[in-house]
């Protein structure tokens, strides 16, 4: 595990996150991180006096210790950078699979509260910058990021810490941008390639090569093109070069026509389940076994 770890930081500097994410997943999944890393001994109350002294003799020495805050620091980035395009292009879509659950579920357990205040900790400084994030607005995303207190927790262990800092900008800007273009496609008819790169500080190869991944629904956050391997995140436009411009589609369902089909499958369901009861009060011949499991369905 301390490999595995060393591995997943290793390329969370290279800019490698789906990598670092899978590397790093399965440890922070559970919740004995320090026990898998050799930096402290179970909590298990029933273990015998050989057990106890057999796990303090595998702990390893202090000054070879990895600092548990920054592995979850990075990781929760990582989910950030992975999931939040996802929940962009996804929101509409109730059966979502998740890539990062323990990230899912801190960002829902955040949304519970009707009211918050300026993060504190640095789950809170990762989720406010997921929910700038979302609406496209990198500015404050990497400000919830890169700031005093996340530099003397995290960023200053970092040996070259200046390039991962720039290089986690450039992919908040990406990602950002990317998260624009699935959340509000809808409300535009076109969108100039020259002012969203000047919005998100980008290039415009960047710009270009971020919107072709989107329309062939070949994203890939590591830059990576692979075609099919992110589907959920098509977009639905065309590059017009000569103008230098992207042309929306309106072929996709906005909230509100999810929501209606959501209620129309719904109503439809519940007219057929009423269509068999009318026709079990009147006598008619079903199949019992059949009706049965359609009831358990619904």
């Amino acid at each position: 595990y301390q490999r595995r770890v060393q591995f997943g930081l290793c390329a969370f500097r290279n800019g490698r996150i789906r990598e670092c994410h899978s590397a790093l997943v399965d440890i922070q999944g559970s919740n004995r991180v320090r026990e898998l890393l050799a930096q402290g001994i179970s909590q298990q109350k029933d273990r015998s006096l050989e057990q106890e002294i057999i796990e303090r003799k595998r702990i390893l020495p202090y000054h070879m210790h990895i600092n548990i805050e920054l592995i979850e620091c990075v990781y929760f980035v990582c989910a950030m950078l992975l999931e939040t395009p996802y929940l962009s292009a996804t929101e509409n879509d109730t059966k979502r699979r998740m890539i990062s659950k323990q990230f899912h579920q801190t960002l829902k357990h955040q949304e519970r509260y009707p009211l918050l205040g300026p993060p504190e900790l640095m789950r809170d400084h990762v989720i406010a910058a997921t929910k700038a994030l979302r609406y496209g607005d990198w500015k404050s995303a990497n400000d919830f990021i890169m700031n005093e207190k996340m530099d003397n927790k995290i960023w200053n262990l970092f040996y070259h810490k200046e390039e991962v800092k720039s290089m986690l900008t450039q992919k908040i800007k990406e990602e950002s941008l990317r998260c624009y273009l699935l959340t509000f496609s809808s409300i535009y008819d076109s969108m100039d390639l020259y002012k969203l790169g000047e919005s998100y500080e980008l290039e415009r190869g960047t710009v270009q090569s971020i919107i072709c991944r989107l329309i062939w629904g070949g994203s890939n956050i590591n830059g990576a093109f692979q075609s099919g391997q992110n589907d959920e995140y098509h977009l639905s436009a065309t590059l017009d070069e000569p103008t230098h411009s992207l042309v929306m589609h309106k072929g996709e369902p906005t909230r509100l026509h999810a929501v209606c089909q959501q209620l129309a499958e719904k109503v439809a369901g519940i007219q057929e389940y009423n269509e068999k009861l009318i026709e079990v009060k009147q006598g008619n011949k079903i199949d019992n076994t059949a009706f049965r499991n359609y009831t358990v369905k619904l």
